[in-house]
């Protein structure tokens, strides 16, 4: 099977399960749960696999609210990594979160812009096109924009206070995407960071961009 027909079955296997995997994504995100406390997101995410057959082993790995599932045979073996535990006071703030957010406001009718920007395709909705559509004035995406931009820049500069950095590294989709919001995000960290913690702290953005993670757990192996 050619990789076009793999991708392609794949979208439609989505497809057909997207009311399931959106109700899911909703729940878990409306009762956010800090790390290894995610005792709900845990238990549903064990539950929907459960129902579509595969074989779950929970808990695994010697954390309470860890799971390992197995499903299928034969063949090429793909791995899935997934964390499902959200930050102290921001709750669940990945991109996917903001894109959920666009389209609760394009369901309501406050956002008009976003929809256009996309040509009324929802799959193709970015944090790239949240800024751009914040920045033109959408009523929508400036709020989620805003909120965003609010508690992740106090995140951050609650972080940099307490642990006192000599180098803040920058990364993730959002703010690789979203040129505009890391610069309101240094300029936040300036301001609300405590004097001594900024005084020189270096700011920076990630070189590897969004294969950071991927490559950090690539070497992290290698050196075991």
């Amino acid at each position: 099977m050619s990789l076009d027909a793999l991708k392609s079955r794949i979208a439609e296997r989505v497809e057909a399960r997207a009311d399931l995997l959106d109700g899911l994504s909703r729940r878990i995100h409306a009762r956010p749960e800090l790390a290894f406390a995610e005792r709900y997101a845990a238990g549903s995410l064990v539950e929907a696999l459960r129902a579509e057959g595969a074989s779950v082993t929970a808990p695994a790995g010697g954390l309470d609210t860890a799971f390992a599932a197995e499903a299928g045979s034969g063949g090429a073996l793909v791995a899935i990594l997934a964390e499902y535990d959200s930050l102290p006071v921001v709750g669940h703030a990945g991109g996917h979160n903001l894109i959920a957010q666009m389209h609760e406001s394009i369901a309501a009718g406050e956002s008009t812009l976003l929809s256009s920007l996309v040509n009324a395709d929802l799959t193709r909705l970015t944090a790239e096109v949240l800024e751009e559509a914040a920045e033109a004035g959408d009523p929508g995406a400036r709020r989620i924009y805003e909120q965003a931009l609010a508690l992740l820049g106090q995140a951050i500069a609650n972080q940099v206070t307490v642990l006192n950095p000599a180098h803040l590294i920058l990364g993730g989709g959002v703010l690789r995407h979203s040129p505009r919001m890391h610069e309101q995000i240094v300029e936040r960290v300036g301001q609300l960071a405590s004097w001594v913690s900024r005084q020189d702290l270096k700011v920076s953005r990630a070189a590897l961009g969004d294969d950071s993670g991927l490559i950090g757990a690539a070497l992290l192996a290698a050196d075991r």
